[in-house]
């Protein structure tokens, strides 16, 4: 009885682990799977277009054919050239697709010739292998021409100073319907080859009303009269779409600027700058120190050239004062037979007329 017992017991086991090495297959995701690319395998499109590579996921095997769900995995894009995974985790749609295009969330793929290679990540618990595509794609992203164009303003009854007009078409704008962002920089050299002016400005992306029309660059320096400038308009364009453009500046233009009249001429300060200012007045200061120098030099060669003993001993040009003696001396009375005649001036002022 005992052995019986044993006997049904062990073919159990038996049955169990036979059950379990036929069911193992089902459950450990041992059923294989292939992903593949759907339709062309090579694709051409224009630079930040629309564009789009199918990719289908499915299961056949000598077990049966199963459909692979969104809950079954995801799909992983790579890119070669591009580093990591180009696209994470795509959606798998009912029917087993997914769909590879230019992600929302990266840059556009710049102008080239791209590899494109796809593998399928079961979920956790999927009773379904991973796989990779056996065949890849091919994705070329052609560049979009660019024409710029400018013209310089100088006609005071439309601008207030020299304006340089920029406008922006081309293949670019006719597919995305507007300009490229970017940056213009306008740049002047003179006749003695300097960098007379430097003038940057913003490209618009879009405008309040309908399209974005040209953009005008005025150049609000200084520019001297009777000169001629060369100027050259060069445009960048923003990092993330440069790659995918393919332009060439505008060819420099020259501005001669109007010359000064006589009178215009005359009344024109003069600049001087200011170590010619600090030079000249170290000058004036000397001249006048040299000035004053010889002024001393010359009264003291005056002083010098005088004799101090003929000062001494040359007679007084006055008259001499009477002596007191002289002073009290009676008058003298006049002799007999002598004849005194009087003027009215001799005649005492006490005198009876």
């Amino acid at each position: 009885m005992n052995r019986l017992i044993s006997l049904t017991l062990a073919a159990l086991v038996v049955g169990a682990t036979l059950s379990l090495a036929t069911a193992v297959p089902a459950s450990a995701a041992d059923l294989p799977t292939k992903i593949a690319f759907v339709g062309a395998t090579e694709v051409t499109a224009p630079f930040n277009s629309p564009w789009e590579l199918p990719i289908r996921v499915t299961s056949d095997s000598d077990s049966g054919k199963y459909s692979i769900k969104g809950t079954d995995g995801t799909v992983d894009v790579f890119v070669e050239g591009v580093p990591g995974e180009y696209v994470t985790a795509a959606t798998i749609y009912p029917g087993g697709m997914t769909y590879f295009a230019q992600p929302a969330n990266e840059p556009p793929l710049a102008a080239g010739e791209y590899t494109v290679t796809a593998v399928f990540t079961p979920a956790a618990g999927s009773a379904f292998g991973t796989s990779k595509t056996t065949k890849s794609a091919t994705l070329t992203i052609t560049p979009l021409a660019l024409s710029t164009s400018i013209e310089l303003l100088t006609d005071p009854t439309v601008v207030a100073v020299p304006t340089v007009r920029t406008s922006l078409a081309g293949e670019y704008v006719d597919v995305v319907g507007a300009p490229p962002g970017g940056t213009w920089t306008v740049t002047g050299v003179d006749e003695n080859g300097d960098d007379a002016f430097t003038v940057t400005a913003e490209q618009p992306t879009e405008a309040i009303e309908g399209a974005v029309g040209p953009l005008d660059i005025p150049i609000t320096d200084s520019l001297e009269p009777g000169e001629t400038y060369s100027i050259t308009t060069e445009f960048e364009a923003d990092p993330l779409i440069a790659s995918g453009l393919e332009f060439e500046n505008s060819a420099p233009i020259t501005y001669t600027t109007t010359p000064l009249t006589f009178g215009e001429t005359l009344s024109t300060p003069v600049a001087v700058p200011i170590w010619a200012t600090i030079l000249n007045g170290v000058l004036l200061i000397g001249l006048v120190a040299l000035f004053v120098w010889l002024l001393t030099r010359l009264a003291r060669s005056r002083n010098d050239g005088v004799d101090d003993a003929a000062l001494a001993t040359a007679p007084s040009a006055l008259p001499a004062a009477p002596s007191p003696a002289a002073l009290a001396a009676p008058p003298v009375q006049p002799t007999a037979g002598t004849s005194t005649s009087w003027s009215l001036s001799d005649e005492p002022d006490d005198a009876p007329r």
